[in-house]
């Protein structure tokens, strides 16, 4: 009788967490390893988890229950965009991950232009930096049989983390494409070097967008496109 409850007790589901990920499996051998996984404080991307987790115990069953990472519906339009042309772009050179470089070329290369009349503005020598992040995206690591979902690498993802601290210091209810700049200002990668290389400066490009923003806001996510309209139809009358 006393074994058979012993049974029964190990047949019961364990369930642990890790990262934002709940997780239900049968064997203790699996919580000891979720267990050394947590001992060690690694920022575990919780999609990432789940992939390991699948490949690597098939019978064990997980759901998401909390994710930390960054709302994207609190970026503007304008800035998803750039993040869809920027995962267009490291699809076409086969990386395995979108990456800073990614992103600040689909920026630089937007149809409007907003964002390379903001560096030049900004006393950034625009035509050499796009040449050398196109340089530096075409050396960047590929990976053969990439799928057509890719996730951001670590490196952008704590850019855009610092994004969101920057949205919310100003006072910003969606985080604007300008405050990826500010992010690369400071970034100690490459891209971040390249950008200072080309005479970015925090300095200097938060006196262009204090004039690009004329003292306001980004309250809605049509903020940045409203923003562009506005100065098209500035100079159309201008012309006239």
């Amino acid at each position: 009788e006393q074994r058979g409850g012993q049974k029964q007790e190990r047949g019961k589901k364990a369930v642990a967490q890790v990262h934002g990920i709940k997780v239900v499996r049968r064997t203790k051998r699996w919580l000891n390893w979720l267990a050394r996984c947590k001992a060690l404080k690694k920022a575990i991307v919780p999609s990432y988890c789940q992939k390991i987790m699948a490949i690597g115990h098939p019978d064990a069953k997980y759901k998401k229950t909390k994710d930390h990472s960054m709302r994207f519906d609190k970026l503007t339009t304008k800035f998803q965009q750039a993040l869809a042309d920027a995962q267009s772009i490291a699809l076409a050179n086969d990386c395995g991950f979108i990456e800073p470089a990614h992103l600040l070329l689909a920026m630089m290369q937007e149809s409007d232009g907003g964002i390379r009349s903001l560096l030049e503005r900004a006393g950034v020598n625009v035509t050499a930096l796009a040449r050398e992040t196109e340089a530096l995206v075409k050396r960047l690591p590929q990976v053969q049989g990439t799928g057509g979902e890719m996730q951001a690498s670590r490196d952008l993802g704590n850019l855009l983390n610092l994004c969101d601290k920057e949205a919310a210091k100003r006072g910003d209810q969606f985080i604007a494409s300008e405050l990826f700049l500010l992010a690369l200002c400071d970034d100690k990668g490459e891209t971040g070097r390249l950008c200072r290389d080309n005479g970015l400066n925090r300095k200097s490009l938060e006196l262009a967008i204090q004039a690009v923003r004329g003292g306001q806001n980004v309250d809605s996510s049509d903020a940045e496109s409203q923003r562009e309209a506005l100065k098209k139809y500035c100079l159309d009358l201008t012309e006239r």
